[in-house]
């Protein structure tokens, strides 16, 4: 009995000092300390732990005794990755934020319609030009976009800017005609080596934007508040295994468009095959889109998600449509390959090493 109670003791004691300890940071997370200079290049599948924070001041000359601008702070959550269509709220602010930086005139909601269609690409330009850089010691780390292209001591391109990118895209012209690609613009001054933008908070949500009910400005139009962004980097955080993150929130499609799941030579993969929770015996090949398949995963109008089957679709399959509508915890295992629609076991690929702990769920 008394060994008993000793080696409960012993756990509960156990339980309490781990309790309380200091965690340890895995050590594949990226501090800014204070001995570390310089810029990092950002991927797809790193997480960005960013701070925002206003500190206001009443302006100068006012009798009023309440502060207009009050000190405001948040912390976000943000995993990177290539869109497929509509971003998340933090998504879409965080974009927005980068945009705005370069606008110094308030900015009609009439640009709302145009952005919104544009948002999917300009997000993408925008994660592939982020960066990470501490000028000097002492200063906190700053999520930066760079906006001209990385070149090397040869000369050769080594990483495409934000402006690089943006010409690429199908609206560039049109949307060319906005505040926020005004570095962008082939008229203006050539950009310089290392020209970068910060990220700065907004005074006006998005929404309020895009919906068309009001006007967008900048924080720095307001000498009184300052806005900056702090931001550390997990690097390979994003991941299936995330309960509360906003990746447990993707769906699968949102998965195989997000640049984050790869082979060894860094090609994007496809997901070619599923486990559904519900029927953990079975592999049901994914088919290509509009191809006919057994199960295909629908909402209904009460909300519920309900498979429907077409007896004559080969038997084991599921139709690519249906992974818009699965999200990480409704599947017990992937497969994943370089298209879709051929049997697994022929074109499984197995994933990259950085890639295999957040592509499984």
């Amino acid at each position: 009995m008394n060994r008993r109670l000793l080696a409960l003791s012993c756990a509960m004691l156990s339980v309490v000092l781990y309790g309380c300890a200091t965690p340890r940071l895995p050590e594949r997370f990226a501090i800014a300390d204070e001995g570390w200079t310089g810029f990092a290049r950002l991927e797809t599948g790193d997480v960005v732990y960013l701070t925002i924070s206003v500190k206001g001041s009443a302006p100068d000359g006012s009798n009023s005794p309440n502060n207009p601008y009050p000190y405001w702070s948040d912390a976000e959550r943000i995993p990177l990755r290539r869109a497929r269509g509509p971003l998340t709220t933090d998504e879409a602010n965080l974009l927005m934020g980068f945009l705005v930086a370069g606008t110094q005139p308030p900015v009609s909601s009439d640009v709302g319609a145009t952005l919104e269609a544009a948002r999917p690409g300009l997000w993408d330009a925008f994660v592939s030009s982020l960066i990470l850089t501490r000028a000097s010691d002492g200063q906190p780390a700053q999520l930066q976009v760079r906006m001209d292209d990385e070149a090397g001591p040869d000369g050769q391109l080594l990483h495409a800017g934000f402006c690089s990118r943006f010409r690429a895209m199908p609206d560039a012209q049109k949307l060319s005609a906005y505040f926020f690609v005004a570095e962008c613009d082939p008229n203006n001054a050539p950009l310089s080596d290392r020209d970068v933008r910060y990220i700065r908070a907004l005074d006006t949500p998005l929404g309020a934007v895009v919906e068309g009910k009001g006007t967008l400005t900048s924080p720095q139009n307001l000498p009184d508040i300052v806005a900056v962004s702090v931001a550390t980097v997990e690097r390979h955080g994003a991941t299936m295994h995330a309960r509360y993150g906003q990746e447990a929130r993707w769906s699968l499609a949102d998965w195989q468009s997000a640049g984050i799941c790869k082979d060894d030579g860094q090609d994007s993969l496809h997901i070619v095959g599923v486990i559904l929770r519900t029927e953990k015996l079975r592999w049901l090949r994914v088919m290509p889109p509009d191809a006919a398949a057994r199960y295909d995963i629908q909402p209904t109008p009460s909300g519920r998600r309900t498979p429907a089957i077409d007896k004559t679709a080969p038997i084991e399959t599921i139709s690519q449509a249906s992974l818009k509508y699965l999200t990480p915890g409704d599947v017990a295992m992937i497969r994943w390959g370089r298209r879709p629609g051929i049997r697994p076991p022929n074109t499984t690929v197995p994933l990259s090493r950085a890639s295999r702990d957040a592509c499984t769920p």
